[in-house]
């Protein structure tokens, strides 16, 4: 017999298991990474999970809740380590590594990433504006960064730094959505091409 997803929770009977609740976690974000969105089924999660699908949708409605828990989980994860990343080091280094982080996440979450810019992203409602505070945290990073390097005559000063920030992250996502270049050569060439666009002339 075919339950409905509001049966499924209705008849769940378990209690929450935070160590059940990150396998959930886990697989999905395994199935996520290799297929788009829409290809992925809350059967197969269930399935590859071990657990019922009432079991399923008693931690998660739906999977627009569950990718968005990922996705958040994801941003919050790359926003603490990009603020602990970045102190004592120089402007110009700290963005060659805010780049290279940058790059590997998007590559590690490209789902995430074209989620992110697609229709699909009205699904998520209140959770993903979460997401999206997230991530315009994350390009606020980065404007300081920009800010630091034009006060320490690093960067040029004729150009917003928040204006910079949008700017970079274009050049970030767009080679990472077409895949065509090894990931480390990629952050270093986004690197040369836009300091090379905002530094002094020599």
């Amino acid at each position: 017999m075919d339950y409905s997803k509001e049966q499924c929770v209705k008849i769940a009977d378990v209690k929450r298991d935070p160590q059940r609740k990150e396998k959930i976690i886990g697989v999905a974000m395994e199935i996520f990474s290799g297929r788009p969105y829409h290809q992925v089924t809350m059967d197969e999660i269930a399935r590859r999970a071990g657990v019922a699908k009432s079991t399923l949708y008693y931690y998660f409605p739906s999977k627009e809740a569950l990718y968005a828990t990922l996705l958040h989980e994801g941003l919050n994860l790359l926003l603490r380590e990009l603020k602990d990343q970045f102190r004592d080091e120089s402007p110009l280094e700290n963005l060659k590594q805010f780049i290279k982080k940058m790059v590997l996440f998007f590559l590690e979450h490209r789902e995430a990433l074209v989620v992110l810019q697609s229709e699909e992203s009205a699904l998520y409602n209140k959770r993903l504006e979460e997401c999206y505070k997230q991530y315009c945290s994350i390009k606020e990073v980065l404007t300081n960064i920009i800010q630091e390097g034009i006060e320490k005559g690093e960067l040029r000063g004729d150009i917003s730094p928040r204006m910079a920030a949008h700017i970079l992250i274009g050049m970030i996502k767009e080679p990472v959505l077409h895949g065509e270049f090894p990931p480390l050569e990629q952050a270093e060439k986004i690197f040369d091409v836009f300091t090379g666009g905002l530094g002094h002339a020599k």
